[in-house]
């Protein structure tokens, strides 16, 4: 699938690190709006009775004390938090935009405790009715931190695709991956392919879609719904690609969904997967903080039952879903440098 090095720097690395405690201390924040400031050791249940969140808050909020431990922010001993100082990680924004992460970040900060008490809507907060929302702002291919994941799907895709394929993506948004596909694929072969963006939004796949067709006024391009949780009801298309950024963990079974994705493959087609990755359960992510608020965002259990986590599987997840999708040549590579932050996955049907 080719290195990554190029995309996961060094300067990257240090970027993430930077969110990362920049997280953990608009965590801190949120709390001490909500009185608790650690100035005396306290157990999980005192912080969650202090926050008064409802019922579904309080995965989140264990969730935010384990990442403030794993950050170096709090300690835990004997049952009970306390309060270290948290170290600073010095970065100077050149190459790599972060402003997407930290403008989404301070939004939650501010209205965390109501976020989770119900009194605010975590998706109006984000895309108001005027301007540019926070999320388009935020899957943008300008967003440093983000945009690695469509350029590192796009150099691979590029390399696979053939000159009359069928290509579907799944989960559109605003259409960055897409454009980061077809500005790789367009500049290596003359595409003269169908493209078929999806969404559950219908309007925002057209979106996408028109956004496209103003940037490849040649290639065929077309939009429309596609639920990855909703039985696919068959309409005889069958794609000899498709691929997804960021939107395969969403699902809420995700073996049944890649498996209706196969379905869906010509003979020989491919599966291309950009993922946000966690190194093992139980490794907490900066992007939980906003993520794991959204209505139906999957909680990650042990075996114990217990949470650990939102969202976003390690490597050995994908692998093992993947083939048990029916999946064959699978593929999970891992981002270069010295910390996992993503991995390209992709599979063939056979």
């Amino acid at each position: 699938m080719g290195s990554s090095s190029h995309l996961f720097t060094k300067e990257y690395h240090l970027a993430f690190e930077y969110v990362e405690r920049y997280t953990a201390n608009a965590i801190l924040r949120s709390l001490s709006r909500e009185g608790i400031t650690f100035d005396r050791p306290l157990d999980a249940q005192a912080v969650i009775r202090k926050v008064e969140g409802l019922t579904w808050a309080e995965p989140i909020i264990q969730w935010a004390l384990e990442f403030l431990v794993q950050k170096g922010a709090l300690s835990y001993w004997g049952g009970e938090y306390s309060l270290k100082q948290i170290e600073e990680v010095s970065f100077t924004p050149n190459s790599i935009n972060i402003g997407s992460s930290l403008a989404v970040i301070d939004v939650v900060e501010a209205s965390w405790g109501d976020i989770l008490r119900g009194r605010t809507n975590i998706l109006r907060l984000l895309m108001p009715n005027e301007g540019r929302s926070m999320w388009e702002a935020y899957f943008s291919n300008e967003h440093g931190l983000y945009s690695v994941h469509n350029q590192w799907l796009a150099e691979f895709l590029s390399s696979v695709i053939g000159v009359n394929d069928k290509v579907l993506e799944l989960g559109a948004g605003y259409g960055s991956a897409a454009i980061a596909a077809m500005d790789k694929t367009t500049k290596k072969c003359a595409f003269s392919g169908q493209v078929y963006l999806t969404d559950r939004s219908p309007s925002l796949a057209r979106l996408a879609a028109k956004e496209l067709h103003k940037r490849f006024p040649t290639i065929n391009i077309e939009s429309g719904k596609l639920d990855i949780d909703a039985q696919w009801q068959d309409d005889g298309q069958r794609y000899d690609v498709i691929y997804a950024v960021n939107v395969l963990h969403c699902a809420k079974d995700v073996r049944q969904a890649l498996s209706d994705i196969r379905q869906r493959l010509t003979h020989s087609g491919v599966l291309i997967l950009s993922e946000c990755v966690r190194s093992e359960i139980g490794r907490y992510m900066h992007q939980e903080f906003i993520f794991s608020l959204i209505p139906g965002f999957n909680i990650l259990q042990n075996t114990a039952g217990q949470p650990t986590g939102f969202g976003f599987l390690t490597p050995q997840d994908w692998d093992a879903a993947m083939r048990a999708a029916g999946f064959n040549d699978v593929q999970v590579v891992i981002n270069d440098g010295n910390a996992m932050r993503g991995a390209l996955i992709s599979g063939v049907n056979q």
